[in-house]
């Protein structure tokens, strides 16, 4: 199977209490790798130990975190590609829902996962591909759509002396990304960093490019903390970060 059929797109409510297992409905635009109506459990996976790189898109070295499982189970006797699927994130994040939240979580066709948290309208948090899924009130772009000479101009202003951004290893065609509020407030386009946009912390881990998603966290002042969200999106983002079961 390829990635681009191993892609899905489901949203639910959280339920209480927020562990027990509950139905998540595929969305009309995504792929449905384990069909239309998967159950999601959400489980403590206990200290996950780190080392050695994050994914070959970064030189980041995985870290160790204390990690909540995301769990999603095909429904019984639908036809599905794969029985379970399962996903790690920061335990922070995950203890931050809360009943009547709406959850996204997704897989692009490129590989790339994502979670979003959206609470009475407005975005709590969004972690990992976050092009994927539903942001609300924060839009995301990446700005494939510059010139070359658009492109060579901010790579030159944007990236600090003596630093190669993208690496060596990471494939030429990268893209910015830029970030806006409901306010009209306006982010980038930028390559990387920690950076604030009204009351979201976010941190663009790594950006966008040819064929591969991004890395970021968007995460909501007093809500979810910063560290948890970067956490989850490089948990999101590592080699094999998705565990596909049957």
């Amino acid at each position: 199977m390829n990635i681009a059929q191993e892609a899905f797109s489901y949203v639910g409510t959280i339920p209480a209490p927020v562990t027990a297992p509950w139905t998540v409905h595929g969305t009309h635009a995504g792929a449905h790798l384990l069909g239309p109506t998967p159950t999601l459990q959400i489980t403590d996976a206990g200290i996950i130990r780190g080392g050695g790189p994050l994914s070959p898109f970064c030189r980041i070295i995985k870290p160790t975190v204390q990690a909540a499982a995301f769990t999603l189970t095909a429904s019984e006797g639908d036809i599905v590609s794969a029985k379970a699927v399962s996903f790690l994130v920061d335990h922070a994040l995950a203890e931050a829902l809360q009943s009547g939240d709406t959850l996204h979580i997704a897989r692009s066709s490129r590989g790339g996962l994502a979670v979003s948290i959206i609470r009475s309208g407005r975005l709590v948090a969004a972690v990992g591909a976050v092009s994927a899924v539903d942001l609300d009130s924060v839009t995301f772009r990446t700005c494939d759509d510059l010139t070359e000479a658009t492109l060579h101009r901010l790579r030159r202003d944007l990236i600090p002396e003596g630093q190669s951004r993208p690496d060596p290893d990471f494939p030429e065609a990268v893209y910015p990304v830029e970030f806006v509020a409901v306010s009209e407030a306006r982010l980038g386009p930028i390559f990387d960093g920690r950076l604030t946009l009204e009351e979201y912390a976010i941190d663009v881990i790594y950006t966008a490019f040819a064929d591969g998603d991004e890395c970021v966290s968007i995460t909501r002042s007093g809500l979810v903390g910063r560290v948890a969200g970067a956490l989850s999106a490089q948990l999101l983002a590592a080699d094999g970060a998705l565990q596909m079961i049957g």
